[in-house]
């Protein structure tokens, strides 16, 4: 529906608690894969050459481009540390180097130095921590023609429901959904190994939701330990993951 003045292009999830107090109230970090170029990686846009520059690649460069040779450069540098000399590939650096001038070294060998103009930086692999936080804001969540196709009147996307359950629950707790409507909470709670119950007035809704549970494929998982609530390896059946 068009506003009469300023057009909403979001929405907003309230987020309820029992008890909100710190170590009552649960919540799981949620995280995306880095892709180079896009949110969480933008800054991987280099590779380290022999000579310990950096080569800003194309954009058709960056998209073949292995994932492990991609690399940021970031500042080495902080003002109220001691300032020293530093020897790298024959050029002489002076500055206040977060670390000592013995681990600086060490990094010289790992290759994880560089030089920008005439500044020493150190070295970002993709590959380190190829992982992002979910923030407040979930831009990726917009419905796309590759979701599942709309069979009821109010439906909401799947990503945003299993978002919510993996960030606020465990593998073997409850949840409940008193109005279940296409089954969107039950087919996440099932895909994430959470017991559910739902709940409708309405014969339409009910049926929906069976219909939608009977012709769905879940994941298999792997558990981490003995129990669900130990986890599973969830690696490769969702686009984010969690800590145990």
């Amino acid at each position: 529906m068009t506003a009469s003045t300023l057009n909403r292009v979001g929405d907003y999830l309230l987020w309820y608690f029992k008890d909100a107090a710190v170590g009552r109230a649960r919540y799981r970090q949620l995280y995306r894969r880095k892709v180079a170029g896009d949110e969480g990686a933008t800054q991987y846009r280099y590779i380290l050459l022999n000579d310990g520059s950096l080569k800003d690649l194309s954009e058709s460069e960056l998209i073949t481009q292995p994932e492990d040779q991609l690399v940021a450069h970031d500042n080495i540098t902080s003002q109220g540390n001691p300032v020293y000399e530093f020897e790298y590939r024959g050029q002489i650096f002076r500055g206040p180097f977060k670390p000592p001038k013995e681990r600086l070294q060490i990094l010289a060998d790992m290759g994880r130095l560089c030089v920008v103009g005439k500044t020493l930086r150190y070295v970002r692999r993709l590959s380190d921590f190829p992982w992002f936080e979910i923030n407040q804001l979930w831009e990726d969540t917009g419905v796309s023609g590759f979701g599942r196709s709309k069979v009821y009147a109010v439906q909401t996307s799947d990503i945003v429901v299993e978002r919510c359950i993996n960030m606020s629950t465990r593998p073997g707790d409850l949840v409940i959904d008193p109005t279940i409507g296409s089954g969107t909470t039950a087919l996440a709670a099932e895909r994430l190994g959470r017991r559910w119950i739902g709940i409708d007035s309405s014969r339409v809704a009910v049926n929906t939701a069976r219909w939608e549970l009977l012709r769905s494929v879940f994941p298999h998982f792997i558990l981490r330990g003995r129990h669900p609530r130990r986890s599973f390896d969830m690696s490769q059946c969702l686009e984010f993951a969690c800590p145990v």
